[in-house]
């Protein structure tokens, strides 16, 4: 059977991390024929030996349905995930970060949702932290100059608190229901083919950070959709972002910032 869902890691030292989250995916598989595509940044760890020798990935790789390509160099994020991109066929892709885990029934809650409404072009889970926290993944991008002005000054504490959240997103959000958004986070989103054959893939001039930002904006700026889908979980077993909101709102200004002087430069 045509694979129609290519599962994408980006691997740079991630331990055991990585066989970990495939464990997940094999655990809790889409109902669609699927493959795993591990592109490797040249790690000098046995991460890619400890996928290879797990369970899951030797079934994987004697099944087809694991393939590992080996860079001799770390070519960033969004250029090892590009060449997936091209290295793949199928109509959907899922990004995921290597310290992911996926939960049951959430990788096929992204593909119901896509395939829901053809103007969505790509949609994103609700990303928890190890604990359980939230893990902040829907910000408004790019930033508005109030926004700032609100978040520095902190001004948003005058508005009531539902109204802000859905206004400003970000930490200022609970992300406890669907809706359209203006970014979802790199670390799990769930895109269809043919928005990559329209936008591209990630701006490979950014090696690590930002990227995700700026895929978005094209994404949106095309005119497809963005969805949050709460009832797709993922967790991710790193150190999560700070939910302070207005911490977060200055770390996520800063980042367009280095995005924009990064874009001048080059």
């Amino acid at each position: 059977m045509a694979v129609e869902l290519s599962i994408i890691f980006v691997n740079w030292n991630a331990g055991a991390l990585l066989s970990q989250a495939v464990d997940t995916i094999v655990a809790y598989h889409p109902s669609i024929e699927y493959e795993i595509v591990v592109v490797d940044n040249a790690s000098t760890d046995d991460s890619i030996a400890q996928l290879r020798s797990a369970t899951a990935g030797k079934t994987l790789e004697q099944q087809g349905r694991l393939r590992i390509i080996q860079n001799d160099q770390n070519r960033g994020f969004g250029a090892a995930n590009n060449q997936a991109f091209k290295a793949t066929n199928s109509p959907l892709v899922l990004v995921l970060n290597p310290d992911t885990q996926v939960t049951a029934g959430s990788i096929d809650r992204l593909i119901e949702t896509v395939r829901s409404d053809s103007r969505v072009g790509a949609a994103g889970p609700r990303i928890l932290n190890p604990d359980g926290s939230l893990q902040i993944s829907v910000w408004r991008n790019p930033p508005a100059a109030w926004e700032i002005f609100l978040s520095s000054l902190k001004l948003y504490l005058m508005l009531p608190r539902r109204f802000r959240g859905e206004l400003l997103l970000g930490g200022h959000w609970e992300h406890n229901h669907k809706r359209t958004v203006p970014m979802l986070g790199g670390a799990a989103i769930l895109v269809r083919r043919e928005v990559i054959e329209t936008v591209g893939g990630f701006d490979e001039r950014y090696h690590m950070y930002g990227e995700d930002h700026d895929w978005c904006l094209r994404i949106t700026q095309a005119g497809w959709l963005l969805t949050f889908q709460p009832e797709a979980t993922v967790f991710t077993m790193a150190v999560g972002v700070r939910t302070n909101a207005g911490l977060t709102s200055k770390r996520f200004a800063f980042n367009w910032k280095h995005i924009i002087s990064s874009r001048k430069r080059l």
